[in-house]
């Protein structure tokens, strides 16, 4: 697994193009994975991971985290797209500290929902109440090899809305996410689960920005 930090040229016009509409920004992170170690195409071949650093938000130059399975090639992008040298690094080592117990601070910038009934079928729905937002991400730690030790504790800062616009077939549509940031500890519970989840991301809207977890020391 590789990390990088990006550095955008927020100067660059095709830059903020791809900062404002997240299909044109998932579509450029894609294009130093064409064919990359012949894994096929698409973000899921790839578990191409991405998010804007809430941290360090720059206009001028915004901040990328990127996560993948494969070794970008970075120079597929277009001259000047970046400020600085990306920040490339292996970080399959982490794998090798996960052990039953381990505490972590994580953050996460993720897109919580769930379906409601509706005439017809079912929809898919934006969770914002804190509460609810709380007990999405339990349920996720349940099923991906964390918990929560004191859910109470748990940060939750709901995000300015992401849109973007899909072409098919030519027809347009335009995507709408609500991203929520957490801001809290974790403990593992199944290291192996809890690898699955740092690599293949929580929740979904993954494409745009959302479900990436970055672990640091608690």
């Amino acid at each position: 697994m590789f990390t990088t930090e990006l550095i955008l040229n927020g100067r660059l016009g095709v830059v903020t193009q791809d900062l404002h509409d997240i299909q044109r920004m998932h579509q450029r992170l894609m294009q130093p994975f064409d064919n990359v170690l012949s894994l096929g195409e698409g973000r899921q071949a790839y578990q191409l991971l991405w998010r804007r650093d809430p941290d360090r938000d720059d206009p001028h130059y915004p901040r990328l985290l990127v996560q993948a399975a494969a070794e970008p090639r970075w120079g597929k992008l277009p001259s000047g797209y970046l400020a600085q040298r990306p920040r490339v690094r292996n970080a399959t080592i982490v794998r090798n500290v996960l052990r039953p117990g381990k505490p972590f601070r994580f953050t996460l910038i993720a897109n919580p929902r769930h379906h409601v009934r509706v005439p017809g079928g079912t929809r898919h729905r934006a969770v914002r109440d804190r509460d609810d937002c709380r007990t999405w991400l339990q349920h996720h730690g349940e099923t991906g090899g964390f918990r929560l030790p004191d859910p109470e504790c748990l940060a939750i800062t709901p995000q300015r809305p992401v849109t973007g616009t899909r072409h098919k077939n030519g027809d347009s549509m335009t995507v709408t996410l609500m991203p929520v940031r957490y801001d809290g500890h974790l403990i593992v519970t199944e290291p192996n689960l809890f690898w699955t989840t740092l690599t293949v991301g929580v929740g979904p809207g993954k494409a745009y920005g959302c479900g990436l977890m970055v672990i640091t020391k608690p």
